[in-house]
């Protein structure tokens, strides 16, 4: 018997400044099955982001993310590129923010859902939530 909650859905990200973005994010990937988050430690953040990231380090945010109940467990990830993770965790689901597409997706990333028979899902961004957006708010 195949049922949703024996459905592993990874989720990958940065998840800096958490915002509602991210938790109907999580909310859409736990519709699928049992979540997983991983994310990028804090030097693959800053590689990705700049210097100035992460603003939350990677301990807060690992203990932030763990504490949603959409989530089943969060781990870091020690790269900017998650396909190692992707081969480990082995998910039916991987969820991408709408801020991706297909065209955008590293090709070894993409390649590796393949060779573990993930399906590939985009979450719709959330129209005026995004962390950047919230950063330059603060700074006004």
């Amino acid at each position: 018997m195949n049922s949703t909650c024996e459905k592993r859905v990874l989720v990958t990200g940065v998840f800096d400044v958490l915002h509602r973005g991210h938790i109907e994010l999580l909310h859409f990937a736990a519709q699928h099955g049992r979540v997983m988050v991983g994310l990028n430690d804090d030097a693959a953040v800053r590689k990705l982001k700049g210097p100035t990231r992460p603003v939350n380090n990677e301990e807060d945010r690992l203990f932030v993310m763990n504490a949603i109940n959409a989530v089943h467990f969060a781990f870091l990830i020690h790269s900017t590129r998650v396909d190692e993770a992707i081969m480990t965790m082995k998910p039916h689901y991987w969820v991408k923010g709408g801020d991706y597409t297909m065209g955008t997706l590293d090709v070894n990333e993409v390649r590796a859902a393949n060779s573990v028979g993930a399906y590939i899902l985009f979450f719709k961004t959330v129209p005026g939530h995004s962390t950047t957006s919230t950063i330059e708010k603060l700074k006004t």
